[in-house]
């Protein structure tokens, strides 16, 4: 636990986002920064695919659960490259 707060993974996806969002428009202003959110996009997927391979290498992991969070991530990575790749032939 981060001072009062508690960690991301002990809440919702929908409250864990918009602190995560709201923390980062602490951190950085109220712009968006970074690369192409496509591109950063594509990127958190890949750390998903490790995060879920480095998880299937520890005591307990659920390897099952492991492996069909990595074939997720993965055709999301897939939709979100084609889509990338889709923009830059349009401009």
């Amino acid at each position: 636990m981060t001072g009062d707060r508690p960690p991301l993974i002990d809440l919702d996806w929908r409250e864990a986002t918009q602190r995560k969002w709201a923390d980062g428009r602490k951190l950085h202003g109220p712009e968006f920064v970074g690369l192409h959110p496509l591109q950063e996009l594509y990127a958190e997927q890949i750390d998903g695919i490790n995060y879920a391979r480095e998880w299937a290498t520890r005591d307990g992991a659920n390897l099952d659960f492991c492996l069909r969070q990595q074939t997720r991530l993965a055709e999301l990575a897939t939709e979100t490259r084609a889509e990338w790749l889709r923009l830059q032939g349009a401009e």
